[in-house]
C-alpha cells in the first residue's frame, strides 16, 4: 500500500474541509430563501389581486370571468346581492341568450334567467355549493323542474368557456368533452382526465392514462382505449362507462356518472366493435 504523505493529507483534508463548508452554506442559502419565496408570494398574490371582467350582464345577475398572471379561475356567475357580487353558480361553460330567457350551463348545474322580471332558477347538481338567500333566486334539485324545451336548451349546449383552473404555462392540446368534465390530452403522454373524480370539482385526476386511441363518435359519444382499459365517455349526459383489463385499478370511489363495468362484453358490440377499431388504428393521437 503506497504511503499518504503529509503534505497529501493536509490537502485532502483541506478539500474535504471546502466540501463540507459549500454544502453548509449551500443548506444555509436555501433556509434563508425559503421564508423570502414565502413572502414574496404573499406579496405577489396581495399586490396583484384577480383581474375580473364582465361578459354578460342584466339587472342583477352577470357572467364573469376571474383570472390572474398565472391562474385561469374560468367563468362563474353572479348576482349583485345587497351592493355585493356574490357567486352563485361556478365554473360556467356555456351561455346563450335566447328570446326573454338566458341559459347558463355549468360543470355543477345549470340556471335560467327571465331577464323580463329579473328571476332565475338554478339547478344545483353539487352539495358543495351554497344556496343563496334571495328572493328572485329559486333553486332545484333537477332538470325536471323545466319544460322539454329548456332542457333541450341547456343539455346541448357545448363547451365554450374556460370551466376549471388550468395553468397559463402549461403546454399541450386537450379536448373537451360535452360539458368538458372529461378532457383528453394529446401532449406527450396522452391521457383521459376528468374534474371532480372523487367529489372535489376543483380538481381533476386521471382516469386513464397511456391512451392508445381517442376517437369522437356519433351522438357526442368518445371512444377512449389505453393500456389500462376502455372508456366510452358520452358527451351529453356526462357520464362514463369505463373497463379497466387489470381490475386493481379500478377505484369504487368514483361518483354516479362513472359506471366501471365488470368486462369488455359489457359493452354493446357495436361499441366493441368500434373501440377495437379506435385502437388498431390509434385513431386521435396522429
Amino acid at each position: 500500500m503506497d504511503e499518504i504523505l503529509p503534505e497529501e493529507a493536509t490537502k485532502a483534508e483541506v478539500r474535504s474541509c471546502v466540501g463540507c463548508f459549500g454544502c453548509f452554506s449551500g443548506c444555509f442559502i436555501a433556509f434563508l430563501a425559503f421564508p423570502v419565496i414565502l413572502f414574496y408570494g404573499w406579496y405577489w398574490a396581495v399586490t396583484h389581486p384577480p383581474e375580473t371582467e364582465v361578459v354578460w350582464q342584466s339587472g342583477p345577475y352577470s357572467l364573469q370571468y376571474e383570472h390572474d398572471v398565472a391562474t385561469t379561475w374560468g367563468h362563474y356567475l353572479s348576482c349583485n346581492l345587497n351592493g355585493e357580487q356574490v357567486k352563485i353558480l361556478p365554473h360556467v361553460y356555456n351561455y346563450k341568450e335566447i328570446d326573454d330567457y338566458v341559459y347558463i350551463a355549468a360543470t355543477e348545474g345549470y340556471g335560467i334567467i327571465d331577464i323580463t322580471d329579473n328571476t332565475a332558477d338554478i339547478v344545483l347538481l353539487s352539495d358543495t355549493i351554497s344556496k343563496r338567500n334571495f328572493r328572485n333566486i329559486r333553486y332545484h334539485d333537477s332538470l325536471e323542474v323545466f319544460n322539454f324545451v329548456h332542457q333541450k336548451r341547456l343539455t346541448e349546449m357545448r363547451h365554450i368557456l374556460l370551466a376549471y383552473e388550468i395553468c397559463v404555462w402549461s403546454d399541450g392540446h386537450d379536448t373537451p368533452i360535452g360539458d368538458g368534465r372529461f378532457q383528453g390530452s394529446f401532449f406527450n403522454d396522452p391521457y383521459l382526465m376528468v374534474y371532480g373524480l372523487y367529489g372535489d370539482y376543483e380538481v381533476r385526476n386521471f382516469l386513464l392514462q397511456d391512451l392508445t386511441g381517442f376517437q369522437r363518435g356519433d351522438n357526442g359519444k368518445y371512444y377512449v382505449t389505453a393500456l389500462q382499459g376502455y372508456a366510452i365517455v358520452d358527451g351529453p349526459s356526462g357520464t362514463c362507462r369505463i373497463y379497466f383489463t387489470a381490475p386493481e385499478l379500478a377505484v369504487k370511489e368514483y361518483q354516479e356518472d362513472i359506471y366501471v363495468l365488470d368486462s369488455f362484453e359489457d359493452f354493446t358490440p357495436e361499441e366493441q366493435e368500434m373501440l377495437r377499431k379506435v385502437e388498431v388504428e390509434e385513431e386521435g393521437l396522429k
